[in-house]
């Protein structure tokens, strides 16, 4: 869904708010559980289906790779890892910061 300045947000197939119109844009991805991978004001984030963040959007670049089911952030020089379950394999000094579970 979009709000009147067309920031995104998300509604569940039975119309109950996800997310916030907060976004510039999201991306629905699927894997072992679905998340969001998300924009707000340039940077990149990730957000489980609940719409609770797994990454926050701080990261200049996401992507998702399928061959090593694990998603690559980066933000500066070297890349975080996080694998679809929520655990971080590498959490470069730019992407430290505090998730609940670790």
């Amino acid at each position: 869904m979009f709000d009147k300045d067309f920031r995104a947000g998300l509604l569940s197939n039975k119309g109950d708010l996800i997310l916030d119109t907060e976004f510039n844009w999201i991306k629905l991805n699927n894997g072992e559980r679905k998340w969001i991978t998300a924009s707000k004001r340039h940077s990149y984030g990730i957000l489980d289906s609940l719409g609770k963040e797994v990454a926050p959007t701080i990261y200049d670049h996401v992507e998702y790779s399928a061959k090593h089911n694990v998603y690559s952030l980066e933000n500066g020089i070297t890349p975080s890892y996080v694998k679809p379950d929520g655990r971080w394999l590498i959490r470069n000094r730019a992407g430290i910061h505090s998730v609940s579970g670790l």
